[in-house]
């Protein structure tokens, strides 16, 4: 019977197949146990490598979050600053009754309101008045902005708010008074400007540079307090007889953050307009510096950008990328500051 019983063992693997005696049960692998069966060394390095990289998971994670935070942060701390700056010039500027002022000469007249030479309390200065009879929300909203933006900023080549009258259909602001006329007369009518002893024959290259450079100054001035102008153009940089610059007309301006809302308007002069208004796109404090670049090119080149086309051609012309053509005799130099319009 033993004898049987070794035979019947001998021929178990012939006869399942196999070439190969059977392997014992304490030695056949089971789903689940391979970690565990696994010496313990290897075991170590297994669960050593799966918790580094767990770990360099979760480090990746919280820097992806560390990173939000710091942009929500940084948005915080940008209304945090403008509003300081909003803060710091409400109610600074004093009221004036009509009756205190001896009004004189025009200087200027645009869509809605006239400026006026005048006299207040015995100081030579600027009235400009809103005569529009209609005062509308609209019209008043665009005054109250443009005081306070003049109250925020105090800079030696933007144009001073002296005093306020709000009393609609009553609305009129007393800034210092700029005698010469503005950059646009300067470069396109000079007959019309008032110089030192009376009319100029134009600008040098020089000149025209340093006005520029102030100009520039100012508008980096605005954007480092966080506000946006909107209509930078040469009619809106006033010039005194010696050429200092002011640069006024803040109805427009913005804080950088209202920019950022999403609810862009249409703001802006077509000539010196920037594409991404045109395509009525969000767009940032950079649409100054594209109109500034185009006043470069007007004060560089003494011509009227975009001249005879009306604002459905201007705006073909700047979105097909078109520029405005750069004359051989403006210098290289020039011609770089001229190319900051497609910052």
């Amino acid at each position: 019977a033993r004898v049987s019983e070794l035979e019947a063992a001998a021929s178990a693997p012939a006869a399942r197949g196999a070439g190969a005696p059977a392997v014992p049960s304490w030695l056949q692998e089971e789903p689940g146990r391979r970690l565990s069966q696994t010496l313990p060394s290897r075991q170590r390095g297994q669960q050593e490598g799966e918790e580094a990289s767990e770990a360099r998971g979760q480090l990746q994670e919280e820097q992806r979050r560390c990173k939000r935070l710091e942009k929500e942060v940084q948005k915080l701390s940008e209304r945090l600053s403008e509003r300081e700056v909003a803060r710091g010039g409400v109610g600074s500027i004093p009221h004036f009754d009509f009756s205190e002022v001896e009004l004189g000469e025009i200087m200027a007249q645009g869509g809605f309101s006239v400026v006026h030479r005048g006299q207040w309390h015995t100081t030579r200065v600027a009235v400009k008045k809103l005569f529009d009879p209609n005062i509308n929300e609209e019209l008043l909203a665009e005054f109250d902005n443009e005081v306070q933006k003049l109250e925020q900023v105090r800079h030696p080549n933007i144009l001073m708010l002296l005093a306020v009258h709000r009393k609609p259909p009553a609305l009129a602001m007393i800034t210092e008074l700029v005698e010469g006329g503005s950059l646009y007369q300067l470069l396109h009518t000079p007959s019309k400007f008032n110089g030192p002893s009376g009319p100029l024959a134009g600008v040098s290259g020089d000149q025209a540079l340093e006005i520029l450079e102030h100009s520039g100054t100012a508008i980096a001035f605005l954007h480092a307090r966080g506000i946006a102008h909107r209509d930078v153009k040469s009619q809106n940089v006033l010039l005194s007889p010696t050429l200092e610059v002011k640069l006024c007309d803040f109805g427009l301006a913005r804080m950088r953050s209202e920019l950022m809302t999403g609810a862009m308007q249409f703001a802006g002069t077509p000539n010196y307009m920037a594409p991404e208004i045109f395509r009525n796109q969000k767009y940032s404090e950079n649409v100054d510096v594209f109109a500034y670049g185009t006043m470069c090119w007007e004060a560089l080149v003494v011509d009227i950008p975009w001249a005879n086309l009306d604002p459905a051609d201007i705006r073909d012309r700047v979105l097909a990328g078109q520029m405005l053509p750069m004359p051989s005799s403006v210098s290289a130099a020039a011609q770089a500051l001229i190319r900051t319009w497609a910052a």
